[in-house]
Parts: structure tokens; sequence; C-alpha cells
């Protein structure tokens, strides 16, 4: 939170608390946390397709599961890999 916010205003004159403190503020704003909650929201899926367009596949997929244009086992067996293997979440 406070690298945004560091990113977005002019934070060379301000301790790390305050920017902290500040930070925090803005996200209590409901409409600010909506937006930061869209933005992660079009990220993941982008990251997702970006992993799929290149042919990501999951630890679990060998190759007699992949088909002859060489893609992985498919939008759900992916999204689940890319799910459990890190921190992202997965929005429907």
């Amino acid at each position: 939170m406070s690298h945004a916010y560091i990113e977005a205003y002019s934070t060379s004159r301000m301790n790390k608390t305050t920017i902290g403190r500040e930070a925090t503020r803005l996200m209590s704003n409901p409409l600010i946390t909506t937006h930061v909650e869209t933005l992660n929201r079009a990220k993941d899926r982008a990251v997702i397709a970006s992993s799929l367009s290149d042919g990501f596949y999951p630890d679990k997929t060998d190759s007699s599961e992949k088909p002859e244009n060489g893609r992985g086992g498919g939008l759900c067996q992916n999204a689940e890999s890319i799910q459990t293997n890190s921190n992202w979440r997965l929005y429907s």
C-alpha cells in the first residue's frame, strides 16, 4: 500500500510512518478500495491470459496430455495451477 502511495504522491518530505498512515486512510475510502480491487482483478486476468497464450503447462500435465497444437491442459487446469502455485487470486 505504501509503495503505491509513494508512486502516486510527492513523499520526499514525509517519513515512513506518515506515508503508511496516509495510504491506509486512502484505502479506507470505499471508492478507492473498489477501484484498486477492479485494477487487481484486471491485472490477474491479464496475467492468466498471458500465461495461457504463452503455452503455460501445469507440472501435472505430461506431454501425452497436450493436444497436437502444443498447448497445455486447458483453461481450467492452467487457472487452477496458477491459483494453487502462487499468491494470485482468481475472480470469476
